[in-house]
C-alpha cells in the first residue's frame, strides 16, 4: 500500500478519535454528555487569565494549573492532525493543512454549541490551530531529515 493511502487512512482514523474524544467525551453513551443549557466563550484565554487573577489576588494555584493543563492538551490534541494533513499533501500544501484544521476545528465548536455537548470556546479554536500548525512544523523538519 502507498504512504499516501496509509496516511489518508490513518487521517481518517484520528478524525474518529477526535469525534469521540471532543464530541462523545471518550463515551459511547452520547445522553451522558449532554448540557442542561448551550454554553460558549468569545473572549480569548478568559478562563485562564481569570485563574491567573484568582492565584494573584489568594494565592491559590490550583486553577491557573489545570488551566494551563487545559490549553496545553488541547493544542496537543491536534498536533497528530497537523501531521497526518501534511503527509497526505506531501507537505506541499501547509496552509490547506491548517485550515483543514481550523475548519474541523469550528464545526467541532458549533456542533459542542448545538447539541449541548460542551462548550463552544474561542479559545479552544486558538489551541486547536496551533497544535495543528505545530504538527506541520513537525511534519516540514521530519521530512527534511527522512524521505516521508
Amino acid at each position: 500500500m502507498k504512504k499516501e493511502k496509509v496516511f489518508k487512512l490513518l487521517l481518517a482514523a484520528y478524525v474518529l478519535v477526535l469525534v469521540w474524544i471532543i464530541l462523545l467525551k471518550c463515551s459511547f453513551n452520547i445522553s451522558l454528555n449532554i448540557l442542561p443549557y448551550r454554553w460558549s466563550n468569545y473572549i480569548p484565554f478568559q478562563d485562564f487569565i481569570m485563574s491567573l487573577q484568582h492565584g494573584f489576588e489568594y494565592g491559590d494555584w490550583y486553577s491557573a494549573k489545570s488551566n494551563a493543563m487545559d490549553l496545553i492538551i488541547n493544542a496537543t490534541l491536534f498536533v497528530p492532525f497537523g501531521f497526518l494533513a501534511s503527509a497526505v499533501t506531501r507537505g506541499k500544501n501547509k496552509l490547506k493543512c491548517i485550515m483543514a484544521a481550523f475548519f474541523l476545528i469550528v464545526i467541532f465548536e458549533g456542533i459542542q454549541f448545538v447539541a449541548k455537548l460542551g462548550i463552544c470556546d474561542i479559545t479552544d479554536v486558538i489551541t486547536n490551530t496551533t497544535g495543528a500548525a505545530l504538527g506541520v512544523i513537525i511534519y516540514a523538519g521530519v521530512k527534511r531529515g527522512t524521505h516521508l
